[in-house]
Parts: C-alpha cells; sequence; structure tokens
C-alpha cells in the first residue's frame, strides 16, 4: 500500500495525546462518608476491574478512529499491475478552428472544453496540449488555467496528417511504455480523418464536440464584375448549409458609416448574391457585413478600393499600332509608341509592359535592356514579324530561358484552343464555348514548348504561350496574315496582359496564402514598407525594384485592413479576410471509423482513464473504519457497565 499525501501520516503522532490522558488519570476523585460500607466492599472490587476494561476499550476504539481517518486524509492506494502499471504520456490536441464558436451543450465548444479540462486534470499532472496555432508542453494545470484563458480562435486549422506529425515528434525523445494522443474537436471534414487507422505507436482516442445547431450563413467572396470611369459594380457571393425562406440585409460599411444597404434572396442551392454600385473612389476602411445566429468570423468581409496608378504601356514598331492604342486607352493606361530607330530608354525602363509589334529583329543593344527591364518585373509581349529570321528573337529568348521559334509555316490555321483556366480568360467567359467564330492566320512559326498556352492553333501548336512575364504569339498579327484584331479575343488578351503586368492590389486577399502584391515606389536599400492596422503591424517580405516594391502576403495572421506605410506616407490600402472552410459545417463522425476509440464528452474521457488507470484508491475504506470504530465507541459508551 502506498499513500498520494505520505507527509500526513505524521498526525499520526497527536494519537499520543488521548494515551497520555488515559495513563495519568487526570481526574480526581472526591470522598463521600458513609454510615456503614462493609456491605460494598465486595461490589467495589468488581465494579473497578469492570471500569477499568471499559476504559481500555474505549481508548482502543477511538485510536482506531483517529488513525483510520488520518490515513483516509493521506489517500492510500495499491498500485497497479501489469499493463496498468506503465507510465502513459498523453498529448491532447485542441480545436481552436473558428467552427468552434458554436454553442453547445454547455456554451460555445472552445470555451465548455477548456473549463472540461481544467475540472478533469489531477491538480499534481503536468499536461503536453496543441492547438492549431500554439504548443504548450508539460505545464501544470495552474500554468495550463493562465495559458488557456487567453486562448483565442485560430484563422487556420490542421488536418489529421499534421495533428499526427507534431505528436510523433512530441513523442520520439520521450521514454514512456505507452503514449495517447487525444483529439478534441466538432471534427469537419477538412480534417481529413481517414476512415481506418493504421498501426502505430501512438493510441488515439477522439472526443467529438457536437453543436446544438449547426446552421450557418456567410459572406463566401466579393468581386469586381464591372468597373468604368464613373463607377465600380461589385458582387457579392453568400453561402448558407442550411434552406433559408427569409431575405437577408447585408450592409456595407466605411470606417462606422454605413454607406448602404442590400438584401439577398437565396436559391435552392443555398446561395445568394447581391450587387452594390460604388463610386470609383478610394474607401479607408470597409467592409461588408451580415447579421447571423451561427459562426461569427465569416459575417465581415473586409475589402479595398484605391486609386490604381497607370499602367505604363510601350510598343516598339515597325508597323501600325493602332489597334494596341485603343486598347490601352486612359485612364487606367499610359499609351507610348516608338520605332526601333527611335528608342527612349528612360521611358522604356519605367515601362511596366512592353510589345514588340512585328520588329524585323532584336538587335544586342535593345536585347540586353530589356533583359535588364524583364529582370526588373517588366512584361514583355513579342508580336513576330512575317517573313523575318528568327534568330535574333531566339538569341534573345534563350537569355529569359524562353520557349525559341522555329521556321514559318506558310498553311492557314484557324485558332481554336481556348484555355479557360489560363489567367487571360479565367474571368472573360462565364461558361466554356463550342460555336466560337474563330480567327485564323495565314502563317505561323512553330515554338519549341508548348507550355502554358492561351491560345492554340487547330493542330494543336501554340499561338499565344506565357513563360513567366513573358507573352510570345506564333504568328503575326498584321491584317495580311490573320484577322485576329477583328476577332472578340484580342481586347481581352491584351487588356488582361496590361492588368497583369502591375500586380494592382484585389479587393482582398486571404490569410496564409503567399500573395505578390507590387507597390509602385522606389524606396532605398536600407528602407522597408509596413502594413499597419488598427490593431497590429507587420513588416512583410519584399524585394526591391528601381520603380517598384514587391511584397508578400504570407505574414498577416489577422484579417482587418491594413494601410500600407512608407515612414510616415501612407501609399494606399489592403485587406485580409479568413478562408471560409470552417463556414461548411460539414462534418466527420468519428464514432463511424474503425479501430478508434471514442468519448462522449471530455468528462466521459478522463473516468475511463481513471477506471482504467494506474492505481485503486483505499481513503473509502479507512472512512468506513472510522465510522465502525466510532460507532463502537457509542455502544460501549451506552451498553457496556
Amino acid at each position: 500500500m502506498q499513500f498520494l499525501h505520505p507527509e500526513l501520516l505524521y498526525a499520526l503522532f497527536l494519537l499520543l495525546i488521548p494515551i497520555l490522558v488515559h495513563l495519568f488519570r487526570l481526574r480526581k476523585f472526591q470522598k463521600e462518608y458513609f454510615t456503614n460500607v462493609k456491605f460494598l466492599k465486595k461490589i467495589s472490587s468488581e465494579t473497578r476491574k469492570s471500569s477499568q476494561l471499559k476504559k481500555w476499550l474505549i481508548l482502543i476504539s477511538r485510536l482506531l478512529m483517529l488513525t483510520a481517518i488520518i490515513i483516509a486524509f493521506a489517500q492510500p492506494y495499491l498500485p497497479a499491475q501489469g499493463s496498468n502499471a506503465a507510465v502513459t504520456r498523453k498529448l491532447i490536441y485542441l480545436d481552436n478552428s473558428q467552427s468552434m464558436q458554436l454553442r453547445g451543450p454547455k456554451g460555445e465548444l472552445l470555451a465548455s472544453s477548456v473549463q472540461s479540462l481544467l475540472e478533469n486534470i489531477p491538480e499534481n499532472d503536468k499536461l503536453s496540449l496543441i492547438t492549431n496555432d500554439k504548443e504548450y508542453f508539460n505545464l501544470s494545470t495552474s500554468e495550463l488555467r493562465k495559458e488557456l484563458s487567453e486562448l483565442d480562435y485560430s484563422p487556420g486549422s490542421l488536418n489529421f496528417e499534421e495533428i499526427k506529425l507534431k505528436a510523433g515528434n512530441y513523442f520520439k525523445n520521450k521514454n514512456s511504455a505507452k503514449n495517447e494522443l487525444i483529439l478534441i474537436s466538432d471534427f469537419q471534414q477538412n480534417i481529413n480523418v481517414p476512415t481506418q487507422q493504421d498501426s502505430s505507436a501512438i493510441n488515439i482516442s477522439f472526443i467529438p464536440l457536437k453543436p446544438v445547431k449547426p446552421e450557418n450563413i456567410s459572406i463566401d467572396s466579393a468581386f469586381v464584375q464591372n468597373k468604368n470611369t464613373e463607377g465600380i459594380e461589385i458582387k457579392l457571393l453568400l453561402k448558407s448549409n442550411t434552406e433559408i425562406e427569409d431575405p437577408v440585409s447585408v450592409s456595407l460599411y466605411n470606417n462606422e458609416d454605413l454607406l448602404t444597404k442590400n438584401t439577398a434572396d437565396f436559391n435552392e442551392e443555398n446561395e445568394a448574391e447581391t450587387i452594390f454600385n460604388l463610386k470609383r473612389e478610394a474607401l479607408s476602411n470597409a467592409y461588408f457585413e451580415i447579421e447571423d445566429n451561427g459562426l461569427i468570423y465569416d459575417n465581415l468581409l473586409y475589402f479595398s478600393l484605391n486609386q490604381n496608378p497607370q499602367i505604363q504601356v510601350s510598343v516598339i514598331s515597325d508597323s501600325s499600332a493602332d489597334f494596341l492604342q485603343r486598347i490601352f486607352t486612359e485612364p487606367e493606361f499610359s499609351f507610348h509608341n516608338f520605332s526601333l530607330q527611335q528608342l527612349d530608354y528612360k521611358v522604356l525602363s519605367s515601362s511596366n509592359l512592353i510589345v514588340l509589334n512585328e520588329i524585323p529583329e532584336i538587335n544586342s543593344a535593345l536585347s540586353q535592356n530589356l533583359k535588364q527591364f524583364y529582370k526588373n518585373g517588366t512584361v514583355i509581349c513579342l508580336i513576330p514579324a512575317q517573313k523575318a529570321q528568327p534568330n535574333s528573337y531566339n538569341l534573345f529568348l534563350k537569355e529569359l530561358n524562353a520557349p525559341v521559334y522555329g521556321e514559318e509555316t506558310e498553311r492557314e490555321q484557324l485558332i481554336t484552343g481556348i484555355s479557360f483556366e489560363h489567367p487571360l480568360f479565367n474571368s472573360v467567359f462565364e461558361k466554356q464555348i463550342s460555336n466560337f467564330d474563330y480567327p485564323k492566320v495565314q502563317s505561323f512559326y512553330r515554338v519549341s514548348r508548348n507550355q502554358n498556352a492561351a491560345l492554340s492553333l487547330q493542330d494543336g501548336s501554340p499561338f499565344l504561350l506565357q513563360r513567366d512575364q513573358l507573352f510570345m504569339f506564333a504568328a503575326a498579327l498584321n491584317s495580311e496574315n490573320s484577322n485576329f484584331k477583328q476577332s472578340p479575343l484580342i481586347v481581352p488578351s491584351f487588356y488582361n496582359m496590361g492588368l497583369a503586368a502591375l500586380k494592382s492590389p484585389k479587393l482582398y486577399y486571404q490569410i496564409n496564402d503567399r500573395d505578390q502584391i507590387d507597390i509602385p515606389v522606389s524606396i532605398g536599400q536600407d528602407e522597408v514598407l509596413s502594413l499597419k492596422s488598427e490593431e497590429s503591424s507587420v513588416i512583410p517580405q519584399q524585394q526591391l525594384f528601381p520603380d517598384k516594391v514587391q511584397i508578400f502576403t504570407n505574414a498577416i495572421e489577422t484579417p482587418g485592413n491594413y494601410r500600407v506605410m512608407y515612414g510616415k506616407s501612407d501609399l494606399g490600402k489592403l485587406s485580409f479576410n479568413e478562408k471560409r472552410t470552417e463556414s461548411k459545417l460539414v462534418y466527420t463522425h468519428p464514432e463511424s471509423l474503425k479501430n478508434i476509440r471514442n468519448f462522449e464528452s471530455i468528462d466521459k474521457y478522463f473516468e475511463n482513464a481513471k477506471a482504467s488507470g494506474q492505481t485503486k484508491p483505499l481513503w473509502k475504506w479507512f472512512v468506513i473504519f472510522a465510522l465502525f470504530f466510532m460507532s463502537l465507541e457509542m455502544l460501549l459508551l451506552k451498553f457496556f457497565k
């Protein structure tokens, strides 16, 4: 037998007190005179012997009662035998994703889980726990209570393999006979739990949490549907995981000011959309908002509208470039046209897009400058000339590690292949088309590699392809060789090419995605741009170019509207939102999976762990013994004469 609190056994020394009281007989006797005591002598002798026995029995019962009480407080137990005696090291995964905001039987799923953990963890135990964004190893209950009281919801979530990998790294250097991973989550399908567990050195237990009402409406996405010099149309898409009969109100705010309010009706697919018409002006802190009884995080969608700078387009051409001038118009574009003999390299160096329109060759001076411009982030579009010798093109293309031109083929070909997923066309067509009035070419050049082709000829060879910042046509676009200028494809091809030349900020970006954004500003080598919101400030990863700074957005962890700051100068706004993967509320049911231990609640898990744990407690037996000896003492006092 062992004791959980052996220090309390020192209280057994207190048993000396009743023993000393009994031995020293502190009670004083008083003489009483009686007329004749002769007949009492025999009775007095017998009574004295009976009284001594009674006192000894009462003393022993009291000592045994006090001993049982003291031992009960010391919490005796019998050590477990066999497999139950092995040391079990536990690691708990507590899901703190946004879907844990829903209410369960005892309140919000995350808050009630934290409370249950703190109530069930023994005070003298050390616990290791991980969440989607934090790790707590070997903390006492008091330390863990402080940490979990500040636990917030995470914008991302781990899948099952990532959780298992973290557990494997944790248990790797730990000397324990049994390792156990306990997962506490609502188990949405994006956790990707396998249908059957493989044999592993880690025992896995699942505690699925179930919300009372898994219903939710979310603002799914927003995008610019149309824009012109006067205004801009933004389409907002809403989704629900249940049928919604009544229209949902959507509000548009800038700071705390309500700009406008629309309603959205849900269709049979539980989707709704509404359109906001805005003036073409910058908004400092804009967001859409709905009211919903489900999740909170997806009721807001932050977005930004900035005054975009003009995109600088330069065309080097020995033939007419009027069709390009009609596409690259103000105020979005600033158009410059040069002949091969009259180049302004200062203007070219500040251009975002350079179009080489049917020039017969690329001389060495132009090639070296173009190579430097390309290295600095300038987009280059090459339209070959007819009857040209492609060698000068190819020398330049090889410098860029790009595909090269072969010999010119004089055969009529239709332009029939449209890559609807290519960035030039992914937002042009509402659906894929097959009855298109295809343009054609009379002659074309074969291209060595058919990679990332936006448009293809009917024989499968590329007509327009992209290699990083380089766009290449396979044929001249003049009227004698092609009717591509009269095709509806020409405007989106060049217009989106121009927009791609300057990576202007979108309405918003998603947290944890690695997007790159061009900020048109020149800064010193030792200077940086920062992103500031009302709550935080971040210095993102960035790359300097002569006329711009390219920033990467994967360092943002908190949703909101951010100002792009250069010192004290405000260069524009960027908005970030959390991904809507947690809004679907489509759950996995672990109880239907094979070879997996499931528990109804955290309380049930710890009850099971204690029942099959390492010890057999004995304190209840000693309480029973104490009650028995106390009852025995009372009987002795009342009935023993």
